[in-house]
């Protein structure tokens, strides 16, 4: 290219391109083109002379095409490049990560394993406490036969070497379940002893109470049939008296009416005793059913009060599924239905 300090435009590579392309050179490749036709003096006066300048032209052209052409390889080159290396990263980026996970993970298997055995002692020790509780979430006490029950689980808690570190904490929570679940089992048995007995009285005292009623029914009963026989005696010991005073006046009538009058007598008294039996039957039949209606209520009460009991435990347990199905432990469910229940919880109730 003369005295220009350019690269010829045919010698223009790819291994060349940076260095000639974007700093503002390519000036110099319009001066070299300029100085190639510079020298001519258009002459359109014969074939030749316009062939010369067409060729010209052409060889302006082609040392265009010569320097445009890389320049657009080029240009395509560096625009894939930022694609080039967002690739290159991304992958070292993972085979880092990848190293540095593979060069941690002894240590993060031993924590996991660490976080396991920690979490499985306190789970344990957890349970030792909870059996040991003399009532359950809704504050209904253990009766003796749970408590026996809940005092022989404990009892069977073994402690040793596999507690780790964990052994002294068992140890005591052992210890004071025991504690706990044999103080209230003893309450307990006194509770249900004096229960019993306060049972045992009552029932001997409604019996008793029963056995005079019926006794109380019978001699009034007695009473009041040996009364109207009495009556009806006396009635008719007035009338026989009268009837013999007439017995001079018409003996023969007398005779005659007598006798009529001695079987009305005999029919009166019976009707009067079969009287007196059918209204002690009566009287002892109307306090039997008074009596059965009054245990049929009592019973009915009892029931009603069991089955509002049912329906309430069947309403916590059904919400107790409801918070385990959102992920909740057994234990947590229950806590948040008794706080529930108890009001603890603002705008939130239980419907039974």
């Amino acid at each position: 290219m003369g005295n220009l300090s350019v690269i010829e435009p045919e010698d223009i590579t790819a291994d060349k391109a940076p260095a000639i392309y974007g700093h503002g050179g390519l000036g110099a490749y319009v001066e070299y083109a300029r100085e190639q036709v510079a020298g001519e003096v258009p002459d359109l006066s014969t074939a030749a002379s316009r062939a010369r300048i067409a060729s010209l032209a052409a060889k302006v052209s082609k040392s265009k095409v010569a320097v445009e052409k890389p320049g657009r390889e080029y240009l395509k080159t560096i625009k894939e490049l930022p694609k080039k290396i967002e690739t290159e990263l991304r992958e070292f980026t993972r085979e880092m990560d990848a190293l540095r996970d593979e060069t941690r993970k002894p240590l993060t298997d031993w924590e996991e394993a660490e976080k396991a055995r920690v979490a499985s002692h306190e789970a344990a020790i957890e349970a030792i406490r909870q059996t040991g509780k003399y009532q359950d979430e809704f504050g209904t006490r253990y009766d003796s036969e749970q408590l026996k029950s809940k005092i022989a689980h404990v009892e069977a808690v073994t402690l040793g070497e596999h507690w780790e570190e964990f052994e002294a904490i068992a140890a005591r929570e052992k210890d004071a379940a025991l504690t706990n679940l044999k103080a209230a089992l003893d309450a307990q048995l006194k509770h249900e002893s004096e229960l019993a007995e306060i049972e045992r009285h009552r029932a001997e005292q409604a019996e008793r109470e029963r056995q005079e009623r019926e006794a109380q029914l019978v001699r009034d009963a007695e009473e009041r049939a040996k009364r109207e026989a009495k009556e009806a005696a006396d009635r008719e010991a007035a009338r026989v008296a009268e009837a013999a005073a007439q017995k001079e006046r018409e003996h023969q009538a007398y005779i005659d009416r007598v006798a009529r009058e001695k079987a009305e007598a005999e029919a009166a008294a019976l009707r009067a005793k079969e009287d007196a039996e059918r209204h002690q039957a009566e009287a002892i039949e109307n306090e039997r059913k008074r009596i059965e209606s009054e245990r049929i209520a009592a019973e009915q009460a009892a029931a009603k009060k069991a089955a509002n009991t049912r329906h309430r435990a069947k309403i916590n347990n059904e919400a107790l599924a409801g918070f385990t199905a959102l992920g909740y432990s057994e234990d947590q469910g229950r806590q948040l239905i008794e706080a529930i229940v108890r009001g603890q919880v603002p705008n939130v109730s239980v419907n039974y």
